[in-house]
């Protein structure tokens, strides 16, 4: 499995890593006094990685291309607010999200975890486009297994949980620049992160997958197949190792709040308790016993003088 994706650039969303070359400053910055050409040359230039961040946030073809529409809007209606060039990218993406979560709470559309017809199509659609590296030791059927397997149980993880894993493997953005964009500290950003990788492995185990050895190019076919449907060129995805590490302080975190981890607490707080309890009874039996021979040796020896 470790050969299903190669190994390609990746996008970067902070202000620093991002595709700020002198080309697409040039075009916010004329596209932010009035430039027509320019504003439809900056459309173009980012409705691709729009609709993929969209897609991953949603997992819904049609709403993707919707929220589409009203961010690029903002684009044009907002732009000439934007005061910092470099900060195009992370102003424009705040609002996709932003947007994101409007839809799902205006609506209060609850998402089912099971796939529908529409998004097996879907799914098959990606698939058969899909190429494989020649030196890849997986079949076809194996893949597009894998593939149903990935896109069913990102739909079990939650929307706030898709977008930071969406930012940390597809925007290669840190977890502070992740707290900084979803105004949270980075601790809460690394446990988020956490609870959706295992919500992930959970899923894969259950569809007979090892989850260690297959969530990394999981992941990967999930990055291309949601990227692929609105952009003429196919995007790779490479995952590192590194992505997914989010620390042992937040791993502790993540793993005690789970129901399990809440349960073996409890048991180990039960435990402390009883020993506790129990050394305080034998220090109190103990005392209770010494208490009579320390006042026979006082009263003893005042007799004695």
């Amino acid at each position: 499995m470790d050969h299903i994706i190669r190994s390609q650039p990746r996008n970067h969303l902070n202000e620093g890593a991002m595709d700020h070359n002198s080309e697409t400053l040039s075009l916010v910055r004329q596209a932010g006094v009035g430039n027509k050409e320019c504003m439809e040359k900056l459309l173009e230039l980012t409705r691709p990685r729009l609709f993929a961040y969209l897609m991953r946030l949603t997992m819904d073809y049609h709403l993707a291309e919707d929220l589409l529409q009203d961010v690029q809007t903002q684009i044009l209606t907002s732009l000439w607010r934007l005061n910092k060039t470099n900060a195009f990218w992370p102003w424009i993406y705040k609002y996709a999200w932003g947007k994101a979560q409007h839809h799902y709470r205006d609506t209060r559309k609850h998402e089912t975890i099971f796939l529908s017809d529409v998004e097996k199509d879907f799914i098959d659609d990606q698939f058969n486009t899909l190429q494989l590296p020649e030196e890849s030791v997986c079949d076809d059927t194996y893949t597009e297994e894998l593939l149903e397997s990935i896109y069913g149980a990102m739909k079990r993880i939650s929307l706030k949980q898709r977008n930071v894993l969406t930012m940390r493997c597809y925007e290669d953005m840190s977890f502070y620049e992740i707290s900084e964009f979803l105004d949270c500290s980075e601790t809460n950003a690394r446990v988020l992160f956490y609870r959706a990788k295992r919500k992930l492995k959970k899923q894969l185990r259950r569809k007979g997958y090892r989850a260690n050895k297959t969530l990394l190019p999981a992941i990967g076919l999930f990055g291309i197949i949601t990227s692929k449907g609105f952009s003429a060129t196919t995007t790779t995805a490479t995952i590192s190792s590194s992505s997914v590490e989010v620390g042992f302080g937040a791993s502790f975190i993540g793993f005690i709040t789970t129901k399990t981890g809440l349960f073996l607490s409890g048991v180990f707080s039960t435990i402390v308790a009883w020993f506790t309890l129990t050394h305080l009874f034998i220090i109190a039996a103990i005392t209770v016993l010494l208490i009579p021979v320390i006042l026979i040796f006082f009263v003893s020896f005042a007799f004695k003088n």
